[in-house]
């Protein structure tokens, strides 16, 4: 949240503060939806039907997209 703050104290503009209102309740809302989920099965074969799936594949793409343009703009 650290940075979620920094970021709305220092916007320039008002798209820009409603993007990232936008992404936190995006982030709120997969918390408490991750909450409420059942717990599966689990295990390797879970693991594989569920990337089996092109939105868990798709999911995982956009993860790891974010995860590497934050870590780049922390390297700067």
């Amino acid at each position: 949240l650290g940075f979620i703050e920094h970021m709305v104290n220092n916007l320039a503009n008002e798209e820009m503060a409603t993007m990232v209102s936008e992404t936190f309740n995006a982030l709120q809302d997969a918390v408490d939806e991750s909450k409420s989920a059942p717990v599966g099965s689990g295990g390797v074969l879970a693991t594989i039907k569920l990337l089996g799936k092109p939105e868990t594949l798709q999911t995982l793409r956009f993860m790891l997209s974010v995860s590497e343009k934050i870590k780049n703009q922390f390297q700067k």
